[in-house]
């Protein structure tokens, strides 16, 4: 694997926390379900005949590193601002985001088709 996905990954991590720590106050929606997504789209658009197994891989990596993101904007106090959910708050949203972000890129993987 190249490695712009993950210097995209890590950036995108690195503004993330730079933005909800400069306005907590503020929720940023889509960065967990961005990050949770980016490490497989990335990866497949750099290569597309990805084998399932390490599809599913790099999906739980994004998850893992959306919820990682998570947690230490959780215990810096950056993620204050208010949530879509019905329950919990900001930090629940962007766990499930997270999560949401993996299971879509699963399925556009699914339909991502090898330019031949």
């Amino acid at each position: 694997m190249k490695r712009q996905p993950w210097l995209t990954v890590g950036v995108f991590v690195a503004l993330w926390i730079v933005l909800a720590l400069t306005s907590p106050t503020r929720t940023l929606h889509l960065a967990p379900v961005i990050l949770g997504a980016w490490p497989l789209l990335g990866s497949m658009a750099e290569d597309p005949s990805i084998v399932w197994r390490k599809r599913f891989a790099l999906s739980a990596v994004g998850v893992l590193v959306g919820a990682a993101t998570t947690t230490v904007l959780a215990l810096t106090g950056g993620l204050e601002g208010p949530t879509l959910l019905s329950v919990g708050g900001a930090a629940l949203e962007a766990y499930v985001f997270s999560l949401v972000g993996g299971i879509a890129a699963l399925g556009l993987a699914a339909m991502w088709r090898e330019q031949k």
